[in-house]
């Protein structure tokens, strides 16, 4: 599945603010003179040109530390994650790519599909080459191509929205009203 639309400022708007009313939902933003991923603030302005977080997006998916089992006695319980609905919005196409990677490589882990079950991934491309970049070594951008659910790049006063999920087609469905190519919402 990939379809194109086109939206206005207002639609992305309308699409934070559902995604921040429905997920824990995360976004870029410079904080501290760094780019780092911080919860979704509908009522902040996006940070398009936000630089490239050292962070990423692995840990949102494999925690540093995790309780798998749980010993009553003899006997070991497994606990498997409990895994709300997540949003990362503004995943840069290097990220998005490395996230594709992580998917196949983690496909027969179930802690890992547990909390990649519920999340959307919202990427954006970039405006150009960044210092730490790396997306020239993975062949990762600064266009969009794999692991995101909703590819957006901004052009003028408009946002092309590449829907590359059902579960992105459906975010951005009750967001914004669904409209052909080329219309503005």
């Amino acid at each position: 599945m990939s379809d194109l639309v086109s939206i206005d400022g207002a639609g992305f708007d309308r699409l934070r603010g559902l995604l921040a009313h429905t997920r824990d939902a995360y976004e870029v933003v410079h904080e501290a003179g760094a780019a780092t991923w911080a919860p979704l603030d509908p009522s902040r302005p996006f940070a398009w040109d936000a630089a490239l977080p050292l962070d990423g997006v692995k840990h949102f998916f494999l925690p540093d530390r995790e309780i798998l089992l749980q010993w009553r006695g003899d006997t070991a319980a497994e606990v498997r994650p409990d895994a709300a609905p997540v949003a990362l919005v503004g995943v840069r196409p290097c990220d998005a790519v490395a996230l594709a990677y992580q998917d196949r490589f983690f496909a027969d882990d179930p802690y890992y599909r547990a909390r990649r079950a519920d999340a959307l991934i919202v990427a954006t491309s970039c405006s150009g080459a960044c210092a730490r970049g790396f997306c020239n070594q993975v062949d990762a951008g600064p266009m969009l191509r794999d692991g995101f659910d909703l590819g957006l790049t901004r052009l003028g006063d408009g946002i092309v929205v590449e829907i590359a999920s059902p579960a992105g087609a459906a975010a951005l469905a009750a967001a914004v009203p669904a409209h052909p190519l080329g219309a503005t919402q």
